[in-house]
């Protein structure tokens, strides 16, 4: 969650070139245009200026319009579009298993970070190309990209603690609410846009039937009946998420949250055995 491996300011550049043969309205002399324009982005963290743009002005449009050749069949030749590969490498599970903005589904879409409309010259640049699911690339989409941190550049990080999720107890079952600690996390600019981004995501909406499932999977299966055991059952619950996900991953901070919650005991866990979480309204998890 959060952060992926940035995919290379070199493989970028070599991306230049297939461009620039398979786009009739490109030139060698594009080239090294280009090629600057992809430095300044990845000097700049996965952001450019005006002034960094302007020398490529004149190809906005063309090089906007090669988006599409990242999906789909060649209608002449039946075979990949020459951009699919871009595509392929950027969504492949080794590269983002999970999309990095809510943490919850696998990776099906590409967002530009900064959008293709406004700064089309970084349409097929790959530095620029964040693997996200569906439902976070539709709700980024009419929104600015200084609303959300950058998973490439981004730098957050991992040995503090700064997702939170303080978790109460409502009709005996767990209300859960995400904020950052900015203090742990010891970057203003970061935590703002970390904040927004949670509520841009409506995360805590959208994690509440996956803090269900968590409980389901993770208690429901156990077998506890003390709150001795109950403890010690999260303790090592969140030792294995924290190793698997990370220390501000949702499901470990969700774990967290669970421990600090003095409302949460063994009853609790009874009620969600008495009444289980359904999926789909059918079999139980």
């Amino acid at each position: 969650m959060w952060v992926l491996n940035n995919p290379g300011l070199e493989k970028a550049k070599q991306d230049i070139d297939k461009l620039i043969k398979h786009c009739n309205k490109l030139y060698p002399t594009d080239k090294p245009l280009l090629e600057q324009l992809y430095e300044d982005y990845d000097k700049g963290q996965g952001e450019v200026t005006a002034a960094q743009l302007a020398p490529t002005a004149a190809k906005q449009s063309i090089i906007k319009n090669l988006y599409i050749k990242t999906s789909g069949k060649d209608p002449t030749t039946g075979n990949d579009k020459s951009l699919v590969y871009l595509r392929n490498e950027l969504l492949d599970p080794i590269n983002a298993e999970r999309c990095p903005y809510c943490g919850i589904n696998q990776p099906n879409q590409l967002d530009h970070y900064m959008d293709k409309s406004t700064y089309g010259q970084l349409a097929v640049c790959r530095l620029n190309l964040v693997p996200l699911c569906g439902q976070c690339n539709w709700l980024k989409s009419n929104k600015s990209y200084t609303e959300f941190m950058h998973p490439y550049y981004s730098k957050v990080r991992q040995d503090v603690t700064f997702l939170i999720a303080d978790c109460t107890i409502v009709r005996r079952r767990v209300c859960v609410k995400f904020r950052i600690d900015g203090e742990a996390l010891g970057d203003t600019a970061l935590e703002s846009r970390l904040a927004r981004q949670i509520s841009n995501m409506h995360l805590d909406k959208r994690l509440k039937m996956a803090v269900n499932e968590l409980i389901t999977n993770e208690l429901l299966r156990s077998h506890v009946r003390t709150n001795a055991d109950l403890d010690s059952s999260l303790a090592e619950i969140q030792r294995f998420n924290s190793m698997q996900y990370g220390n501000n991953d949702w499901r470990t901070a969700v774990i967290r949250g669970l421990r600090n919650c003095t409302a949460f005991d063994i009853t609790i866990v009874e009620h969600y055995r008495s009444h289980p979480h359904r999926v789909n309204g059918g079999a139980l998890l």
